[in-house]
């Protein structure tokens, strides 16, 4: 333990005497702005490189197609979601009413299926499924 005490010391110690070169030998303002230029050089170097990154990625740009998919869609399940549900209220007084939401109920169930193969074809993560009555 001693030894490790010393040696955390010795490196302690350089590294001040380091800091306090640097902040002693350059003026303030000279040594603010030599700060913020590499701060500034490496946060472009981390930008480049994950830009960089993220462009090689095709997972990206499957990403970025399901997000416009979306979208789209997204309006579509919207605009299906409220004429179903106020078709089915609105025609519950009338025999009609009963096998509509039924089928409204079903097309939902249907919808969600082939949403989840979207997500698992463009995105790749595997999406749960309840299985068939008939599997029960």
């Amino acid at each position: 333990m001693p030894v490790l005490r010393s040696i955390r010391e010795r490196f302690a110690r350089e590294l001040c005497f380091e800091v306090l070169e640097l902040a002693f030998s350059t003026p303030p303002r000279q040594l603010a702005r030599q700060r913020a230029r590499q701060a500034d050089q490496a946060r472009l170097a981390c930008v480049v490189r994950h830009r960089d990154v993220v462009l090689a990625d095709p997972r990206a740009y499957t990403a970025l197609l399901y997000m416009l998919l979306s979208l789209a869609t997204g309006t579509l399940y919207f605009t299906w979601a409220v004429t179903g549900i106020s078709l089915s209220l609105g025609l519950a007084i009338l025999i009609i009413g009963i096998p509509f939401a039924i089928l409204f109920f079903a097309s939902v169930r249907g919808i969600s299926l082939v949403e989840g193969r979207v997500v698992e074809a463009l995105l790749g993560e595997r999406m749960p499924r309840r299985p068939l009555y008939t599997d029960r």
